[in-house]
């Protein structure tokens, strides 16, 4: 059975440190996949190790694993924006919120749920972090989920496409105020 892991993940605070705790969570999510339990048993062994580490802050993360035979979305959160998928038959968007935990990274016993959707050709998958519904203009309104939900509604694009698009949409909402957070977007079709 062949299956495709997706990871998001944002880190707390800013700069280096952020970056070298998101260097840690590649790395030990390289080394456990071959362990590959499900999408709650991962984030549990994520939250185990980084709390082994007594890094400072925490990361919120969403995970979901995709079974290609069976169309499967298995999916686990850990504090992390739920993401949206976009029903092509019949345009619908849902919220993946089905399960929500604290961020990993603060108690070691932590324990994580997973539930699961089924996801076919032509709908689409999209993870975001809050740097991208929390940024602001300079009015100081928040692009939002609902800006978010609205492109995607809108969109028969591709994938890379659909990010291109929001990246643009994002650039032009903020005009000339400064991104204050990492944003990232990753847009999947169903196969």
């Amino acid at each position: 059975m062949e299956r495709w892991c997706t990871f998001i993940g944002d880190a707390s605070g800013r700069g280096l440190a952020a970056a070298l705790v998101m260097a840690d969570v590649q790395r030990i999510l390289r080394e456990y996949r071959q362990q590959l339990s499900g999408p709650a048993g991962l984030l549990q062994h994520l939250n185990r190790s980084l709390c082994r580490l007594r890094m400072k802050g925490f990361v919120t993360a969403f995970l979901g694993i995709y079974e290609t035979s069976t169309r499967r979305f298995r999916y686990a959160c850990a504090g992390h924006p739920p993401p949206l998928l976009k029903i092509d038959a019949d345009g619908c968007i849902s919220r993946l919120d089905a399960v929500a935990n604290y961020p990993i990274g603060i108690d070691a016993s932590e324990a994580f749920d997973e539930a699961k959707v089924y996801i076919f050709p032509g709908n689409t998958l999209l993870l975001y972090t809050d740097g991208v519904t929390e940024a602001r203009n300079p009015a100081n309104e928040m692009f939002s989920e609902e800006r978010l939900r609205l492109i995607l509604g809108k969109s028969d694009r591709r994938p890379a496409e659909l990010v291109q698009h929001i990246e643009r949409t994002l650039v032009a909402f903020r005009q000339s105020r400064q991104q204050q957070d990492d944003q990232a977007v990753v847009a999947i079709a169903g196969l």
